[in-house]
């Protein structure tokens, strides 16, 4: 039981420096103007998209969710 739940916050913790993502309230603010894929919809489902796409480095996605407002 316990080595199991150390094996999840191991895996957890070694898998968190690959995740990166920004918040960015103006469009000028975007490092960038031209991406590969534009996801509509941050939810569970754009946001697996957009995981899976950018499994291969040289692809840049946009994920554009409109949030709490």
């Amino acid at each position: 039981m316990l080595t199991s739940v150390f094996i999840r916050c191991v895996l957890h913790f070694w898998a968190l420096p690959l995740c990166f993502a920004a918040v960015y309230n103006n469009l000028d603010d975007l490092p960038s103007k031209a991406y590969d894929f534009v996801i509509v919809g941050g939810g569970t489902a754009g946001n697996v998209v957009a995981n899976r796409l950018t499994e291969t480095p040289e692809t840049s996605v946009l994920v554009l969710e409109a949030g709490g407002t």
